[in-house]
């Protein structure tokens, strides 16, 4: 169990993207549940590419070094004939080799209960190796990471300009905190590109109002890998009327035609 100690996660969020040629189409057809749950600052983040962070046969989550750089803004660095890592951050810096138990952090040399592994082309790094090393703060509880630092999140751009004139109830709706999530997600590049998808939240309103039409701006971000955004999908919740300290399911139908790098949730405030 993680303690209230340093440590870098990255997340943070959702389902494996493999694609499989079909008769001269190229579709993928995957899903994905909340666990490990990463949420940085007021977001929750529920998809990073290609690969969402997973538990090893060790126990340990395992998260994606590119997403160390750029949502922590850690300077990260993979070298493929030695497959090894460097991740420097707050004046840190760690040293890790894929499938080696052994670390090198500011000089010193560490064993870990689990090692770094290669997937889908991506280097992944157990959280456990980041703990009292780059003064990174957070909290795991339940299986949900959190962290905490205005430093974070500097790689997302601001919200579409056309959501500013309703800041007020946008505001309101940042009083959810997201719980748990699921992702289904298809992918058809004979169809240039497009994908589909449906991701289920369930949220608690820890505000002490009960919210209604509020609800309406409780929207997901997605983040392309061209650093374009997109927000505001349809969506569903139920229950309509949502009073304080209670919960919310809320579904909403995904679509684009480029390739995703985030799925984020703006969260509580």
């Amino acid at each position: 169990m993680l303690k209230r100690k340093p440590f870098i996660v990255c997340l943070t969020a959702l389902m494996l993207m493999t694609f499989v040629p079909i008769g001269g189409r190229v579709e993928a057809e995957q899903s994905f549940s909340s666990s490990p749950l990463l949420k940085i600052n007021e977001y929750a983040v529920l998809f990073t590419a290609p690969v969402s962070p997973f538990i090893d046969s060790a126990g340990r989550a395992q998260v994606p070094l590119r997403s160390v750089g750029d949502l922590l803004g850690a300077q990260v660095t993979y070298f493929p004939q030695g497959r090894s890592a460097t991740i420097a951050l707050n004046s840190h810096l760690l040293t890790l080799t894929l499938d080696s138990k052994q670390i090198r952090a500011d000089g010193r040399v560490y064993t870990m209960d689990t090692v770094p592994v290669l997937r889908n082309n991506s280097v992944y790094i157990p959280i456990r190796v980041l703990i009292d090393r780059l003064q990174v703060n957070g909290t795991y509880r339940n299986g949900i990471i959190e962290l905490q630092d205005r430093r974070y999140m500097r790689s997302i751009p601001p919200l579409l300009s056309d959501w500013s004139g309703r800041l007020a109830s946008y505001q309101t709706a940042r009083a959810l905190d997201v719980r748990s999530y699921h992702l289904n997600w298809n992918a058809d590049t004979a169809q240039g590109g497009r994908w589909t998808g449906k991701l289920q939240v369930t949220a608690r309103n820890i505000s002490r109002n009960t919210m209604n039409s509020e609800l309406n701006y409780f929207q997901p971000i997605v983040q392309y890998e061209d650093g374009s955004t997109q927000i505001g999908f349809d969506s569903v919740h139920t229950p309509i009327s949502v009073p304080a300290g209670t919960l919310v399911n809320v579904t909403w139908t995904l679509e684009g035609t480029k390739t995703p790098q985030y799925i984020l949730l703006r969260n509580y405030a």
